[in-house]
C-alpha cells in the first residue's frame, strides 16, 4: 500500500520552468533572472542598511541582520513556491 505525498509546487511544468526552450537564444526565462537581479539588489542594500546600523549600535545591527535575513528567506522560499 502506497500513498503520495503532496508535492509542495504548483505543476510539474512549474518545477522544470528552466529548461530550455529550443526556439529561444537564452535557456532562462527572463522572469527567473528578474527575479535574481532583485534579490541581488535588495541583498546589497540589506548589507548597507546592517554596515550602517553596526557603527550606531551593534546589537541592534545583529538582531536587525538576523529577523530580516530568517525572514527575506522564508519569504522568497514562499514566493518561488507558491506564488509565482
Amino acid at each position: 500500500m502506497s500513498t503520495k505525498l503532496p508535492s509542495i509546487a504548483k505543476s510539474p511544468a512549474h518545477v522544470s520552468d528552466n529548461v530550455a526552450d529550443p526556439s529561444r537564444k537564452l535557456p532562462v526565462k527572463r522572469k527567473w533572472l528578474k527575479l535574481g537581479v532583485t534579490v541581488a539588489t535588495l541583498n546589497y542594500l540589506f548589507l548597507f542598511a546592517v554596515l550602517f546600523l553596526l557603527n550606531f549600535d551593534p546589537t541592534l545591527a545583529l538582531v536587525v541582520a538576523v529577523i530580516f535575513g530568517v525572514g527575506s528567506g522564508i519569504a522568497l522560499t514562499v514566493f518561488v513556491l507558491y506564488l509565482r
